[in-house]
């Protein structure tokens, strides 16, 4: 998530900072932190912790509690104690149990939906900016939704249509509607084609597609 200022970042770990203190007073995490350090203390030293079997239990364990650092923080110790990296362990739960995803369906492909639990909601201006951030994620996930540009055909469409039902021929059409530079560049033939595309839109369009026109 981006910040427009380092007040925005303050307010934003100050969320986290609560978080922690009421999680670790709590006797589930306490019991959970002593069975991390019998798991710490049993594992074996022949490679690092995390790839171990008990390393792997410590984060199953550390996820019930949302923890991504991967290892359960010590709860005696208060956040101001905290090492910055021991600080990010909320990192992307914080602003996530609110604003859940931007899912999509692949039976569905460039149909989103985001679910927002207003009810978990302490920041409306940060809302907007997380929801702004998934959606430029998505758009650069997957840049070839959008049809920003397709208007601009709309007025052709309309031109070619309304030609056609005055009973004019394509290649009358075509000659119309495309100027001669078109026509030399591509071809007469080409020319054709376009104005015969054109018209399959406008039907698209005045047959109902006219409802898919929508903004933004």
């Amino acid at each position: 998530m981006h910040f427009e200022t380092f007040s925005e970042f303050e307010e934003y770990h100050k969320w986290e900072k609560y978080r922690w203190e009421f999680m670790r007073r709590n006797k589930e995490y306490r019991r959970a932190y002593k069975k991390a350090l019998k798991l710490r203390a049993s594992a074996k030293k022949t490679q690092p912790y995390i790839f171990t079997d008990e390393g792997k239990k410590e984060s199953k364990l550390a996820q019930e509690f949302f923890v991504h650092y991967g290892k359960l923080i010590d709860p005696d110790k208060a956040w101001d104690d905290m090492e910055v990296l021991e600080k990010s362990i909320f990192s992307r739960v914080i602003d996530q149990r609110a604003v859940m995803g931007l899912w999509q369906n692949p039976k569905t492909p460039g149909k989103v939906r985001m679910e927002i639990d207003f009810n978990r909601i302490n920041s409306i201006d940060a809302l907007k900016r997380k929801i702004s951030d998934r959606i430029d994620q998505y758009v650069m996930q997957y840049p070839e939704y959008g049809r920003k540009e397709y208007y601009k055909n709309f007025d052709r469409f309309l031109k070619v249509g309304d030609l056609k039902e005055k009973n004019m021929t394509f290649p009358e059409i075509a000659k119309q509607v495309f100027s001669e530079s078109d026509n030399l560049k591509t071809g007469i033939e080409s020319a054709l084609k376009k104005a015969q595309n054109d018209y399959k839109q406008y039907i698209k369009y005045v047959s109902g597609g006219y409802r898919d026109i929508t903004f933004p």
